[in-house]
């Protein structure tokens, strides 16, 4: 049977990958993210409320304001919705689906995936690199923050590059004056991009690193050859125009919910519920750097042995002062490690390359196999997890559950196969069955699951009622953003009383969805107002933001032009 290295014709030491190498890298990282991505449904909150807002772009023609409805939305600069614009726009525009705002994260993650491998190349070897690379695409967060119209995927990118370019200044050039050109130019204009798309949040990764590596490395030579006169410039000149702008158009507002809400409300404590202890990123890596979590002791371990080397001290300073960082602060969140992740995916590639030798110590061999053990047990729940949700979802495609269990357990075996004697001739087998779990709960189990998709399912059985070919909705209690880009930046998320004069100002076309536990007051309300109104169906569904289901009635105007579906039970008449 060939070896990876006769099938990809590469030379695990060489500093270059194959044809042959780079090909298979981005096949398995589309066969990592494509799954689901044109299929699945605008989700709650964050993705749908980043997409209206692009979608507000194009609507207006104000490129510089950022809006949902008619709210501000300040908590993040602008980089990504100008992105989400570039690739929505030829795409259909402000009626382009939502995939076509998940562009920018895909090509983003492709991307760091690339660079990664050719990092990790140079720095390791061949083996190192390409190992480096498919761990990335195929980890938990990696894989689904491709699929999600946020600005994390496309931090990730631009951290990356500033963090390889700082390489080259810092450590591989450390005995030569660089112009400012290449790898200066580099991380300061990826600066400015990063601060374009998320704020400082890229520089509380390169800063503490720069004073990691110079206590580290005892050399504040490279000040030098960071050129930081020019080269604030450079990050002032993508980021200030679009800054000035928006604090003149916002007096200010836009500096005081970014930073003093966003940002430090999210330091000092748990905003939005979203609060936990210290230890919370690093136990869910479990899950987010699954599945090469499982090397994670054997690469800790390398990098101990080889902290000597300056490539292991760079690595080092990006990834753990970082991650210290956010451990302390208050509020956490799955994917906001995701910017030191291409670090995680290299310590774990050298802990494959040099795993054998490694696990000759009984105390590696202790720590080694205590995370396995703990990545076989995520493994199967991660394949289960749809399986069960399925059940109770109502998924049209429940086969392809099952399918998705066995592929979890595949990669739990894989993976001991994998951790008995670590190589990279032992990685495709982990490969394959992790990209099994990916396409059938991605791209069978997830979108198929009706229940879980209400603001999907309402959309479809308003549809299906004819009538009017753009219902005029109105909601109260589901008030989810996904409403908003699937219904229309007029959309009404609102109380009884906006929600019944909506009604009567929108007679032929108004409709609205009202939840179970207001119901029967909305009945009332409309009774005592005079708005008679005729039941059109009910939809029934989870809603996933706040872990609840959820009955929905239809309702509109006696006068609208929606036909009672033969089988409802709709009734005329003041308040039905």
């Amino acid at each position: 049977m060939k070896s990876v290295q006769d099938i990809l014709k590469l030379d695990f030491d060489a500093r270059a990958l194959s044809p042959r190498a780079w090909a298979a890298l981005i096949i398995i990282a589309l066969i990592s993210t494509l799954p689901g991505f044109t299929t699945l449904p605008p989700i709650d909150r964050d993705e749908s409320r980043y997409s209206q807002a692009a979608r507000q772009m194009m609507e207006t023609g104000d490129y510089i304001d950022i809006r949902f409805q008619d709210q501000n939305r300040y908590v993040k600069p602008v980089g990504i919705y100008w992105l989400q614009v570039v690739t929505a726009t030829p795409l259909g525009g402000e009626d382009a689906p939502i995939w076509a705002h998940r562009l920018p994260s895909l090509f983003a993650t492709i991307f760091v995936v690339g660079l990664t491998a050719w990092f990790g190349t140079r720095l390791g070897g061949a083996g190192v690199g390409l190992a480096a690379g498919i761990l990335l695409a195929i980890s938990m967060s990696a894989s689904v923050d491709a699929r999600m119209a946020k600005t994390d995927a496309v931090l990730m990118a631009a951290t990356a590059v500033s963090m390889v370019a700082l390489y080259f200044i810092v450590v591989r050039e450390r005995a030569e004056t660089l112009a400012f050109r290449g790898a200066p130019l580099a991380f300061w204009a990826a600066t400015g991009v990063g601060l374009l798309v998320k704020g400082p949040i890229i520089l509380i990764v390169s800063v503490p690193a720069l004073i990691v590596l110079a206590l580290w490395r005892r050399d504040l030579s490279f000040i030098k050859r960071l050129h930081v006169l020019p080269g604030i410039a450079v990050m002032l000149a993508v980021f200030l125009p679009w800054f000035v702008a928006i604090m003149i158009e916002t007096q200010g507002e836009f500096w005081q919910d970014s930073i003093g809400h966003a940002l430090m409300g999210k330091v000092a404590k748990g905003d939005d519920s979203h609060g936990a202890p210290p230890g919370y990123h690093t136990l869910l890596s479990f899950v987010t750097f699954w599945p090469g979590i499982l090397l994670i002791a054997l690469g800790a371990v390398a990098a101990w042995q080889r902290r000597s080397e300056p490539a292991v001290q760079f690595i080092v300073a990006w990834l753990l002062p970082f991650w210290i960082i956010y451990e302390l602060v208050a509020t956490k969140l799955p994917h906001y490690t995701l910017p030191v992740f291409p670090a995680l995916a290299l310590i774990a590639a050298f802990g494959l390359r040099d795993g054998v030798e490694l696990a000759r110590s009984r105390g590696v061999r202790i720590a080694h196999w205590i995370i396995v053990a703990l990545f076989a047990l995520v493994s199967i729940l991660i394949g289960f997890l749809p399986f069960l949700l399925a059940g109770e979802m109502e998924t049209t495609a429940p086969g392809t559950a099952w399918l998705g269990a066995l592929a979890g357990i595949a990669v739990a075996g894989t993976g001991i196969y994998l951790a008995l004697k670590p190589g990279f001739n032992r990685l495709p087998p982990l490969v394959l069955s992790t990209l099994g779990v990916y396409i059938f709960t991605f791209g069978a189990v997830l979108p198929n699951m009706d229940r879980f998709w209400l603001s999907r399912e309402l959309k479809s059985e308003i549809t299906a009622l004819g009538g009017c070919t753009a219902p005029h909705l109105a909601t109260i209690d589901y008030r989810e953003p996904s409403l908003v880009f699937n219904f229309g930046t007029e959309t009404l998320l609102g109380d009884e009383a906006s929600v019944l004069a909506h009604l009567a100002e929108n007679r032929s076309c108004g409709i609205a969805a009202i939840g179970q536990g207001d119901y029967v007051s909305f009945l009332e309300a409309a009774a005592q107002a005079g708005v008679p109104l005729k039941i059109l169906g009910q939809v029934q569904g989870y809603n996933y933001t706040k872990g609840r289901n959820i009955t929905l009635t239809i309702l509109s105007h006696s006068e609208s032009e929606y036909p009672v579906p033969a089988t409802g039970n709709g009734a005329t008449g003041n308040g039905a």
